[in-house]
């Protein structure tokens, strides 16, 4: 699959920014210490343990999702962030990967859209078309 590897400045914006973007026939996969993270029922989260979630991902669950992990929990507790469709990874934001902190797919997003996201802080950089994880 190929994307986009980007060098993140700003996690929470950068997750702010593709959730609505990617929302619609997707899914929301969190993992980390989620023990403090209350997701309303009505957006049917799936618990897998204590360290990961499962959310669908609409246009309309992406405020209260957003309400939820951002921006304490993005910053703290959560270490993988990944939106998939099917069983293809749209995005992936990991806190342990410095040197690229995310991978978005290149159908996902336009290099317009990175390059705005470069200019307004969200990412140092980011460096495409390469593979993804």
């Amino acid at each position: 699959m190929s994307g986009y590897w980007l060098v993140t400045r700003d996690r929470p914006g950068l997750v702010a920014a593709v959730l609505p973007l990617l929302a619609g026939d997707a899914r929301l996969v969190l993992e980390g210490n989620l023990s403090r993270c209350r997701f309303a029922a009505e957006l049917s989260p799936s618990r897998v343990g204590d360290g990961r979630v499962v959310l669908p991902l609409s246009p309309a669950s992406v405020r209260p999702i957003l309400d939820v992990i951002a921006p304490g929990a993005l910053d703290r507790d959560i270490a993988r962030l990944t939106i998939e469709a099917g069983s293809r990874i749209l995005f992936q934001s990991d806190l342990d990967d410095p040197t690229r902190g995310a991978f978005v797919t290149a159908d996902g997003v336009s290099q317009d859209f990175l390059f705005r996201l470069e200019v307004i802080g969200v990412i140092r950089t980011w460096a495409g078309t390469t593979e993804g994880p």
